[in-house]
């Protein structure tokens, strides 16, 4: 079961920071779970709430009340997605 999970997690991880990638223009292979948004990749507000709305949108989730979730980091992401069923 666990290694399941663990495909899971990978495949999840893969999608975001394809996601992350093509919003920030940066390759994909420059990324990590520990990559952050703004001090790393140069990401500003709006494109931080662009990758948010493309991660929504890709995994089906909506927050309620179409706040932000606070994304800071790909790690960040994955986690968030994990934990609310994407």
């Amino acid at each position: 079961m666990a290694e399941a999970n663990a495909g899971v997690v990978v495949g999840l991880e893969s999608r975001i920071k394809a996601i992350v990638a093509r919003h920030l223009g940066v390759p994909v292979e420059e990324l990590d779970v520990s990559s952050r948004l703004v001090e790393d990749l140069g990401a500003d507000s709006l494109d931080v709430a662009e990758i948010e709305l493309a991660i929504e949108d890709q995994f089906g989730l909506e927050i309620a009340g179409g706040r932000s979730w606070g994304l800071a980091s790909v790690g960040d992401a994955i986690a968030y997605v994990d934990a609310h069923g994407g």
